[in-house]
């Protein structure tokens, strides 16, 4: 079976980053939208399962690329 990927913005701190850790911990793999990926560099979602990708919400193509990128 194919494995899902849960695909989260706003990741890099608050309630964003608490549910990526949590899908984390729980096995899940992730691909996070963020507006700078390196902000994670380190942590624990800097993870072999973890995406990351540029994604600005204001910009309709950021988030074609990155949900093509999934």
């Amino acid at each position: 079976m194919k494995q899902r990927t849960v695909l989260i913005s706003g990741a890099s701190r608050g309630i964003g980053r608490a549910v990526a850790e949590r899908l984390l911990k729980d096995g899940h793999r992730l691909s996070l939208g963020l507006r700078d990926p390196s902000v994670l560099d380190g942590t624990a979602l800097d993870a072999d399962n973890v995406q990351r990708h540029c994604y600005d919400a204001l910009d309709p193509d950021s988030a074609s690329a990155w949900v093509g990128a999934c």
